[in-house]
């Protein structure tokens, strides 16, 4: 007579599985892997999230437009100024102790007595996201200063009705130191009669080494071009593959423009 075990009678017997650990070159080959997928999706992440900025910073200009053609309104048809060509950040420019005097405090179009009630006193309307340097740090150019400034004014002399927002440079005349009115804004010269609508004369831009540069600061860098575009130490982040400005225009619209199709005045 066969006796059949306990173990026989429950079952067939299996032995104990014993889980296999990585190797140290199987490890090394994932973390590769792994190492090679990030460094392929870092550029592509990067890019959109400067297109989120881009896009912040054009919603800022459109803000600072539709303020200043509101103050436009409300004032006869004139635009605010007399004001300075760079826009400083509010908080700074009304901040108690100030590096501004109180002279320069009203020479800012973000100041409080010009666009910053349309604006409700917003200060981040006033600050490029993608524009770190000049979001924190006060820093001297040339002659002037470029005190938390990321956007600058149209306010050139060149134009035919010169300094569009009054220039507050006391050596000016009293008609350069005078706001102009929304209906006289064109362009500086007959030789480009494609450029009289509003829709074609900017308001307000990125501020970069192109158009305010240790170089062309008096100019404010309408002709810069003694910098490569991008080796200026004041170039803003847009870029999508060609480096670019930001612009808002006298009509209210704005729109990324590369530096080789930058609207001039001239």
């Amino acid at each position: 007579m066969k006796h059949r075990s306990p173990r026989a009678a429950r079952g067939t017997y299996r032995p104990a599985l014993h889980t296999r650990a990585f190797t140290l070159v199987e490890l090394l080959v994932v973390i590769g892997i792994i190492a090679l997928l990030i460094s392929i999706l870092l550029p592509t992440l990067s890019k959109t999230r400067e297109s989120g900025r881009k896009t912040a910073c054009m919603s800022n200009l459109r803000q600072i437009a539709m303020a200043v053609l509101s103050y436009t309104q409300e004032h006869k048809g004139f635009l605010p100024g007399p004001c300075n060509s760079g826009v400083a950040d509010p908080a700074i420019v009304n901040a108690t102790p100030t590096p501004f005097t109180a002279t320069e405090q009203k020479q800012q179009l973000s100041n409080t007595d010009l666009v910053g009630p349309y604006l409700r006193n917003n200060r981040a309307v006033w600050l490029c996201p993608s524009h770190e340097i000049q979001r924190n740090t006060a820093t001297a150019v040339a002659s002037g200063r470029l005190l938390y400034m990321c956007y600058k004014v149209n306010n050139q002399p060149d134009t035919l009705e010169p300094f569009f927002f009054g220039s507050w440079t006391s050596t000016r005349t009293t008609y350069e130191k005078t706001p102009k009115r929304l209906s006289l804004v064109r362009n500086a010269s007959s030789a480009q009669p494609n450029l009289k609508s509003h829709a074609t004369i900017w308001m307000v831009s990125d501020l970069d080494g192109r158009n305010f540069s240790i170089a062309h600061s008096a100019a404010l860098g309408i002709t810069d071009n003694a910098i490569a575009a991008d080796k200026r130490a004041w170039q803003p982040q847009h870029k999508s593959g060609t480096v670019g400005r930001n612009y808002v225009f006298f009509d209210g619209h704005a729109e990324w423009l590369r530096f080789d199709a930058w609207p001039v005045n001239e």
